[in-house]
């Protein structure tokens, strides 16, 4: 709240320069505004402006120049208005009492409006030490990591003590002075050290010019604050880190199972088929022969892709994907698609909606050919036999969508989110195949790193699931339609 005209008129600051500047100049005044209301006021009441004047001093300046104002009013107040005037005698003994009672009165005021004055002070002082925690906790509040709160705590003790400090930590922190160096300063050094600290950790040591008392206990109030936002983050460092093994043990573990069940399923089925074909020989059919090498030649392609997605992965997970850009046709892309997945594809009934004139993208052509394979591939495995699989293409506002629309059981709304997890694939009933659970994953890896996005919605007539990829295109292009 601001203070009012009153307040700042008694307990206003006053530098200490001009401090004693202000007896003579208030001593003045009172002397002009009695002399204006001596014939209204009584002679005894007149004392009042003086006492009035003598508070004001206290309250602006401190106890010294309000004694001396006391004094100086004392003795303007018996030359100007007791009689006989212009004098220092007192020829009656009724105005000796009323001075002598003014000049208590005038010390006893001067002593009180002091001691107001000071409290007032304390009062402003603490309101703006609390201002400032206020201000200082919600920089905290904010800040990321220790070295955050490191300079979040320089830069309130530069506010508070008016000086550098440094924190020292006592551990492995980028760009930290030894530890050892500061704990024990010589005694004439000038240096001041808090500890930055809760009751089971010590984290650092901030080091500064030796500060005043008070400072001195407003920078430990900064350091004790300090440390329980350190000890909030070492907690959040150390969930963080055991949310990141816990992760990186699931994924271990289900890279495991995938490696024991989807990558030996295709080699059982080689394994058998070259196992017939060897003992078997000449006896079999040229059909069943025939039959045998396809199923060794599918099962090998398909052994392939889960390899390649395996690689692929690792290469999301490391930053190593580069994109290699070039205007490509969305026609192409599609035709490869599905020539290598042709054998798959016989087992739907394929119905293409691809838009006329799509226009050229500039995408690395191998990594969306990819991520459409690995979409198609996985509505191939969800669908029933001969169950119809489309695929669209068209332009909408300023992006290429490729949407694959199945008749498959569909995904579960809460679940449309983890499909695109490694590792992740939606319970079914026994004895279908799950895969892998990294082709969409990689999908979205594919299509992300191109700046566009892969989603899932239900298919059509809500029967089904219907990925879409979503690929930007420059603006002019979308709208004029063509390349």
């Amino acid at each position: 709240m601001q203070p009012n005209l009153i307040e700042r008129l008694l307990w206003g600051r006053t530098s200490p320069a001009r401090s004693w500047l202000v007896v003579p100049a208030a001593v003045l005044v009172a002397v002009g505004l009695s002399a204006l209301i001596a014939d209204v006021l009584p002679h005894a009441n007149l004392s009042l402006v003086f006492l009035v004047t003598v508070l004001v001093v206290a309250g602006k300046t401190g106890l010294a120049p309000a004694l001396a104002t006391a004094v100086a009013c004392f003795l303007a107040y018996n030359f100007w208005f007791t009689a006989p005037a212009l004098t220092l005698e007192v020829h009656s003994a009724d105005d000796l009492a009323t001075l002598a009672a003014f000049l208590f009165a005038a010390a006893l005021v001067a002593n009180l409006g002091a001691r107001m004055r000071r409290f007032v002070l304390e009062a402003d002082a603490q309101a703006a030490r609390a201002e400032s925690m206020k201000v200082f906790n919600m920089a905290l509040a904010v800040a990321g990591d220790a070295e955050a709160v490191a300079a979040v705590l320089r830069e309130a003790v530069r506010a508070v003590a008016g000086v550098d400090a440094e924190v020292v930590w006592l551990g492995a922190r980028p760009g930290a002075v030894a530890a050892a160096e500061c704990v024990t300063p010589p005694p004439a050094s000038g240096w001041c050290y808090v500890e930055i600290r809760t009751g089971q950790h010590r984290f650092a040591l901030l080091r500064m010019h030796r500060p005043g008392p008070e400072t001195l206990a407003q920078v430990r109030a900064l350091c004790a604050q300090s440390a329980v936002v350190l000890e909030r983050t070492r907690l959040d460092e150390a969930l963080e880190a055991a949310r990141i093994e816990t992760e990186t043990e699931r994924l271990r573990g289900a890279l495991l199972s995938s490696v024991s069940h989807d990558l030996r399923t295709p080699l059982v089925s080689i394994l058998g088929a070259a196992t017939s074909l060897r003992e078997l020989g000449e006896s079999l059919a040229p059909a069943a022969r025939r039959d045998l090498l396809e199923m060794i030649e599918s099962e090998s392609e398909r052994l392939n892709r889960y390899i390649q997605n395996l690689l692929d992965m690792t290469r999301l997970g490391q930053g190593a994907l580069t994109l290699a850009r070039d205007w490509t046709d969305p026609d192409d892309i599609i035709a490869s698609a599905l020539a290598r997945l042709a054998r798959e594809m016989r087992a739907v009934d394929l119905e293409l909606d691809l838009a006329p004139d799509l226009p050229l993208v500039d995408v690395h052509g191998a990594l969306i050919e990819q991520a459409l394979v690995n979409v198609l591939e996985n509505a191939v495995r969800h669908s029933p036999p001969s169950g119809r699989i489309t695929l669209a293409a068209r332009v909408v506002r300023n992006r290429l969508e490729l949407a694959v629309s199945d008749q498959g059981p569909g995904i579960p709304p809460a679940e449309r989110e983890r499909v695109f997890e490694s590792f992740y694939s939606v319970k079914r009933g026994d004895g279908e195949s799950e895969g892998t659970g990294l082709g969409l994953a990689i999908a979205q890896g594919f299509v992300g790193a191109h700046g566009g996005t892969v989603t899932v919605t239900d298919g059509p007539g809500g029967s089904g699931s219907t990925f879409v990829i979503a690929l930007p295109l420059p603006a002019v292009r979308a709208r004029a339609g063509q390349p």
